[in-house]
Formats: structure tokens, sequence, C-alpha cells
């Protein structure tokens, strides 16, 4: 029989009458997810790194996907979630442990198959905004019910991919719980963007007329700062052709509560695809980079933000699976993104 108590049960800090590892809704897609996006500051490598907790499927995922200049490399461990997680959570060969909550993780992860491995210390470098709760209604469950922050990130230790070896790392942290049903989510674009004196965090969820279906974000600062953002919109300006799924440019227009307009433009360096793809390819190899294309579900573009004489480093968050009849991007058949689960008696 498994094993439902967990070592955070042993703090008072229950909301309902179960043990943390039974969460409140039955809902398959309900996960616990941490999220690391991880670049050098020269702009070769970019790293989407992921920690899933599925109660209710009895599974714990975690998955790396790396582009190192135009290599492209794909790790995922899948494992039955035997009891309620604690302050390390091992997946496969990758092992998460939280050394002071919202302050230290150490993270580990190794794949032979693809040679990589890293050991990296994550420390918050601005305050984590708290985004304001994420509703969509859907016919009959919600599309999205969830709680979700980021934080701009360092990362002390190095990241190794064959004979490549990189260290003075720094991304962000995206904490993330509730429900998620994955072929259901609207277009987004979601980013975070690091500037040596602030971070933009930025998220707007649209339909295919390009109406506004969610928006917030924030300014934060190394000084301990948040300046809320109470709108955002932003321009493509090219697409990549053939397909025309992924913006080389854009253009983002954002106002901060205290009525300060901003605009910061984007130029992609490059983009990790999440698809249905090999776990080690190039995209020198005509075919492999055309099937990336066709198939992507979502890009992790590495990008170069200008914000006045600020120029900054990180990543946009594409969903371009649903397409955008607004933006001219036409939508792709979703591939299986159901992790999949366990029986209790597996």
């Amino acid at each position: 029989m498994m094993n439902l108590l967990g070592p955070l049960d042993d703090y008072p800090i229950h909301q309902e009458a179960k043990v943390l590892r039974q969460p409140a809704t039955s809902h398959p897609d309900f996960d616990d997810a941490t999220y690391f996006f991880i670049t050098d500051r020269r702009g070769v490598l970019s790293i989407f790194s992921t920690l899933e907790v599925f109660p209710n499927r009895n599974l714990l995922r975690s998955a790396v996907f790396g582009r190192m200049g135009t290599r492209h490399i794909r790790s995922i461990w899948v494992q039955k979630l035997e009891a309620s997680t604690g302050s390390i959570i091992q997946v496969g060969d990758n092992r998460f442990e939280i050394i002071r909550p919202n302050e230290q993780w150490n993270l580990h992860f190794e794949d032979s198959d693809v040679d990589l491995l890293a050991d990296l210390v994550w420390r918050p470098r601005c305050p984590s905004y708290h985004f304001k709760h994420v509703f969509l209604s859907g016919d009959p469950e919600p599309i999205i019910d969830m709680q979700h922050y980021t934080t701009s990130s360092t990362f002390e230790g190095t990241v190794r991919i064959g004979d490549a070896k990189f260290a003075d790392l720094i991304g962000h942290k995206n904490r993330s719980w509730g429900i998620r049903r994955w072929t259901a989510l609207p277009f987004y674009t979601w980013l975070n963007a690091q500037f040596d004196d602030a971070c933009v965090n930025l998220w707007l969820q649209e339909d295919q007329d390009g109406a506004p279906l969610y928006v917030d974000g924030a300014i934060t600062t190394p000084d301990g700062e948040v300046m809320p953002v109470q709108r955002f919109e932003h321009d493509i300006l090219e697409l990549h052709p053939p397909f025309n799924k992924r913006a080389k440019r854009r253009r983002l227009r954002f106002e901060t509560v205290d009525g300060a307009q901003h605009v910061i433009d984007v130029e992609e360096i490059g983009s990790v695809v999440l698809a249905p793809l090999p776990e080690d390819w190039d995209e020198t190899d005509e075919e492999a980079m055309n099937q990336a294309q066709e198939l992507a579900m979502w890009y992790e573009q590495h990008s170069r933000f200008h914000w006045g004489e600020r120029e900054g480093i990180g990543f946009v968050e594409n969903l371009v699976a649903p397409g955008s009849r607004y933006r001219g991007i036409p939508p792709t058949e979703m591939a299986d993104v159901d992790p999949g689960e366990f029986d209790e008696s597996d």
C-alpha cells in the first residue's frame, strides 16, 4: 500500500483534512511544478528544465531541454510517485534539494545518453513576483486554475554538455501549481528578461482575434522593488519563414501602475523547441530542423532585450500550438502531452 504520509505532514500547514500527498481536487491535470530557465551571459547556452509532480497520476517527471549553439538535447525522466515529496526530490538521475525555501536550491542534472552533467546552486536575484490568480473557464471544467510566481535568478556552478562547459549563469525559476489542461490552453506569450538593474516579468494570454484573456507582470529589482504592470501589448515584427510559427523580432509595450510607459525590443538568439523530437539533433540537419518547426508546440525563445540603453538576456515562452489567427501563426496538431500515470498497485 502506498505511504501517503510525508515529511511535510509534520508541519502545521494543512489546509484540508487530507495529507499533503492528496490535493484538494481529484482532477488528473493537477500538477505542482518547478521550472528553471538557464542561460550563460554570452547567449550560447539555453536550458529549460522541469520538476513536475502529478499527485493524482502518482507520477514524477523531470526534463532538461538544452540548446548549445545549433545542437539540441532532450532528457526526460519519469517515475512513480511513491510518497509525498519533501526537501529532496530525485527523478531518475536528476536531483532537486531545497536547502532554504525561496533562498537556495541545489540542482543536479545528469544523462549519459546526451552527455549532460550539471551541478548548480540556485539563488534569487530579485524578489519573486506572485502573479494574480490564473483562471480560464472551460466547458465544463476550467482550462487553467493555478497559482504562479517567477523569480529572477543566479546559478552558481557549471553545466557540461559534451566537451563544452558553462558557468556564470543567470535566468529565472517558475513555481506554479493547479489545474492545467495542456491541450486546451490559449495562445500565450510569457517572458522573463534579465537586466543588470532589473528583471521584467510579463504574461499575455489571448484569443484567436488577439483580445486579451489574461494580462499580468511586474518589474522587479535586486534592491527589492516590485512594480506591477497594468497593461501589456506586443507586436510580432517578423516571423521565421516558411512555417511562420516563431518570432525573429518583437516589440513589447507595457505600462506599470505608476503610469510609466515602457518599450522593449526583442531579438531571438535561438529557441528550445518543445516537440516530439530526437534526444540529440542539430539545426544544420535540414530535415531535423524542418521537423522541429512543423511539430513545435512551445518555443522557449532565448532572446536579447533592448530597453532604452539597457541590454538584457532571457526567455520568451510562446505556446504556439493553438495558432493565432490575429498574428498569422498556423496551429500545430498537439502531440500526445499526456504524461501518463501509475496505478497505486504498480
